[in-house]
């Protein structure tokens, strides 16, 4: 926000000069103050303040710039509670005089009229899109070549990649990936030409030892197919079908293919109804866990 000084005399400002910033949703902005200070629709305000502190020192004839950060609002659904793609608002900036400002506490003004009769008060308006950047989840395996996937809202979204640090990885939709051994942050950017808006998700990415991928059918009778991926550092896995108290019921070699994909089936013949714990271990270490329900 500027505020200009049009005199010749240097502003200090006191107690009673502030710089207010407030917002409403654009059905509620013919009025002040009524429509900038109450209002909720589907549980989500629709007015606020973005900026309220003092006004200090504005030189004689110059200017002074106030900048303060704000969280935009959630969007607030329609009648029925449906988001909207686009959110229009407006904004009134107000460089508080307690003295001269006409019609400040008013509870029923014409919002064309309070502007008009004060010479520090201005509004605009702007509109917020409900422009959505997403990247897939992904479980990743330490050392195994995997590819991340990500999308936007918006058929034009312009997509990139960055790492951690910064660092452009790549651009459009898909990202591929070597999971190293640490906790890795892979942040997807997105810019819509047609809406002028920016966009972005992020992924934190812990790599495990395997996972399990599947298990069908589940609940299973009979027999049951689990598919495992594991790391390129793994030569085997065990699969153990544990019972509520920790009894071990079954015991499954797993033995990955060059890709490192795995799968076996089961044997269920004689094991009660009831509900198992599916473990995927490497020697003593729980790689992944799954529940299996045997009827």
């Amino acid at each position: 926000m500027r505020v200009h000084n049009r005199t010749g005399h240097t502003f200090t400002g006191d107690a009673d000069n502030r710089i207010l910033l407030r917002w409403t949703v654009s059905g509620n902005y013919h009025t002040w103050k009524t429509g900038w200070t109450s209002g909720t629709v589907c549980g989500q305000a629709q007015t606020g303040i973005a900026m309220n502190q003092p006004l200090g020192t504005v030189p004689a004839y110059g200017s002074a710039v106030y900048t303060a950060d704000w969280v935009a609002p959630s969007f607030p659904g329609t009648l029925n509670c449906v988001t909207p793609d686009r959110f229009d608002l407006y904004m009134a900036a107000i460089a508080i005089d307690e003295g001269i400002t006409v019609n400040l506490n008013a509870g029923n003004c014409p919002m064309e009229d309070f502007v008009r009769q004060n010479n520090n008060v201005a509004m605009r308006h702007f509109s917020l899109h409900n422009f959505d950047v997403y990247i897939e989840p992904l479980i990743p395996i330490l050392g195994a070549p995997a590819t991340l996937t990500g999308g936007s809202s918006e058929a034009d979204a312009q997509l990139t990649w960055r790492g951690a640090d910064g660092t452009v990885l790549g651009t459009g939709e898909t990202l591929d990936i070597v999971p190293s051994a640490a906790t890795e942050r892979y942040i997807l950017e997105g810019y819509s030409p047609s809406l002028d808006a920016c966009g972005s998700d992020t992924l934190i990415l812990h790599p495990r030892l395997g996972a399990i991928l599947s298990v069908s059918p589940n609940p299973a009778a009979g027999q049951t197919e689990v598919a495992c991926r594991l790391a390129p550092t793994l030569a085997g896995a065990t699969l153990l079908l544990t019972g509520t108290l920790g009894q071990q019921v079954l015991t499954e070699t797993v033995t990955p293919a060059a890709n490192g994909t795995a799968s076996c089936t089961l044997p269920l013949h004689g094991v009660p109804a009831g509900q198992y714990q599916l473990r995927l271990t490497a020697g003593t270490q729980l790689i992944d866990a799954r529940t299996l329900v045997v009827r």
